[in-house]
């Protein structure tokens, strides 16, 4: 018995070195969300699941909401004419709706910055497409916003 508890430990230890060594993302249950409503946590990650947002970058939807912290309507900053009159047709749905184009924004850049080669990093690459610096000056601060953010919630709770 004393030998199995050994081995048990062993193997516990081992997979934990492993996950650091690989510098393992969290997964959406170790992410810090306590700046967040259950409300927002609950329809972010559903829209991330509809719209197949692979779960490493669930943190950078929720830090891109911390970031624009737009108005109803803007909740995630998207501009886009369609989703503006989506929001316009449907008050009572502009998070859900925000969000759903937020997370399906994030996924096709993520296709986009893989076959791009990565050679910047995904919030720079997102960024620079997403909240282009040269469209408007605050524009500029959007990377540094995004990615403290990001560092934030992936900090351990």
């Amino acid at each position: 018995m004393h030998s199995r508890l050994k081995v048990l430990i062993i193997m516990i230890l081992a997979t934990f070195a492993l996950g650091v060594y690989l510098n393992a993302e969290p997964t959406p249950n170790q992410l810090n969300l306590s700046d967040f409503s259950q409300f927002e946590i609950d329809m972010i990650k559903k829209e991330a699941i509809e719209n197949k947002l692979p779960s490493k970058y669930l943190s950078i939807v929720f830090a891109i909401r911390k970031a624009e912290s737009g108005s109803k309507g803007r909740e995630f900053g998207i501009l886009h004419p369609k989703c503006l009159k989506l929001c316009r047709e449907n008050p009572n749905d502009t998070f859900e709706i925000q969000a759903g184009w937020c997370c399906a924004t994030v996924a096709k850049n993520v296709i986009r910055w893989q076959k791009a080669g990565k050679k910047q990093p995904f919030i720079t690459f997102l960024g620079n497409r997403y909240c282009p610096p040269t469209e408007h000056e605050l524009n500029k601060n959007w990377i540094p916003n995004v990615n403290k953010w990001v560092n934030k919630i992936q900090q351990s709770r």
